[in-house]
């Protein structure tokens, strides 16, 4: 990706605080020994955090 405006810098920005969001909500639900299916067994098709977020 190539930054050419303030506006392309903003958008990183947010993006990056969605996918922290989602990082964080991750490792909280984290346990040992969990499989990739059980960490996202009954899961939402879209993180609460990137639903939010996405939408403002």
């Amino acid at each position: 990706m190539t930054i050419e405006s303030e506006d392309d810098v903003a958008a990183l920005k947010r993006i990056g605080g969605i996918v922290a969001n989602v990082l964080r909500e991750m490792l909280a639900a984290a346990e040992p020994g969990m499989t990739t299916p059980g960490a996202t067994a009954g899961l939402p098709s879209s993180a609460p955090a990137t639903r939010q977020q996405s939408s403002q």
